[in-house]
């Protein structure tokens, strides 16, 4: 009799092996093969408790004792691998040093957009150092919502020179965005731009457009009112009046609101547009169908071509 059959741990062995093929062809054994460690790492994190049959061979190929006695065992206790490991010191100087690459690329980004735009402004539209620090300034302002901050910046540029206000316009459009909440924080910039240049159309447009936008269609009228006041050829003036007129169900006026711009633009979309729906509304087919057709190759976009259409077939649909 050889060495091996002389061994009876070689022969449990061989017995296991043997209830393990057989358990393998009918499906039984639920464990895949045992796998080799990672190079380097200490077995014991790795070893695997399985059925009673391997447990045997596992411990023999990881060369290590016995985990525990089988009336201790709980299967929920163990993970086949332990491949996780908690962080270490070296982790935290790992994430230290990439949240400063991180904040260092940010600021080296925002810089030179600074220089790009100052380099712009410097040489195309000749602002002095003192106007780009300012601009940067209400800039930052309108970012961090601070309207303190951006008439600072502003004055600090333009002073109360009112050829500067449509800089500050452009600061108060940014600002006011198309939420309500910053419509009406955005109110007191316009404000200010009326109060540096009470003859500015603009502002005034721009204003009402805001009270509309906060539902005071009251004072939005009287500021579109003042703009075409202002600047009697101020078409999209008149195109917004004629808007507040259409929610009114005022159609008359809104007719000649809609009709005068027009005649100012007749280049632009909107116009023929809006005035369609005028005819819409008063059960005017013919001409609200030749409005559309006025709209249609005055189309911008794929979206004004699709509500000209969309307006077409109601059109013919329902009048």
């Amino acid at each position: 009799m050889s060495g091996d059959q002389n061994n009876p741990w070689r022969n449990d062995l061989d017995r296991s092996a043997q209830r393990d093929d057989k358990n393998n062809r009918n499906g039984a054994n639920k464990f895949k093969p045992f796998d080799e460690p990672p190079a380097g790492k200490s077995p014991e994190l790795f070893e695997r408790k399985e059925t009673s049959s391997n447990v045997g061979r596992a411990n023999e190929y990881l060369n290590v004792t016995p985990a525990s006695p089988r009336s201790n065992y709980d299967p929920n206790a163990f993970t086949p691998w332990k491949r996780h490991r908690e962080a270490g010191p070296g982790d935290k100087t790992r994430r230290k040093k990439l949240l400063t690459v991180l904040g260092v690329s940010i600021c080296f980004a925002l810089g030179l957009q600074f220089f790009l735009a100052a380099s712009f402004l410097t040489n195309n539209l000749h602002w002095n150092q003192q106007q780009v620090f300012g601009w940067a300034k209400a800039q930052l302002g309108v970012t961090l919502g601070s309207n303190d901050m951006i008439l600072s910046g502003y004055k600090e540029g333009w002073g109360e020179n009112p050829a500067g206000v449509s800089i500050l316009l452009g600061l108060a459009n940014s600002r006011a965005g198309n939420d309500d909440k910053n419509a009406k924080a955005a109110m007191p910039i316009y404000d200010e731009i009326i109060r540096i240049n009470p003859t500015f159309p603009n502002g005034w447009m721009n204003r009402g457009r805001n009270y509309q936008a906060l539902g005071d269609n009251t004072k939005a009228l009287s500021d579109f009112s003042q703009a075409i006041a202002l600047d009697p050829k101020y078409a999209l003036a008149y195109n917004n009046k004629g808007c507040l007129y259409l929610e009114q169900e005022k159609y008359d006026s809104a007719l000649q609101c809609f009709t005068k711009a027009m005649e100012l633009d007749p280049k632009r979309f909107d116009y023929p547009y809006n005035r369609s729906l005028v005819f819409e509304r008063t059960k005017q087919k013919q001409k609200a169908l030749r409005d559309c057709d006025l709209a249609e190759p005055l189309a911008r976009n794929n979206a004004e071509r699709k509500q000209v259409d969309y307006e077409r077939t109601y059109i013919k649909d329902n009048l």
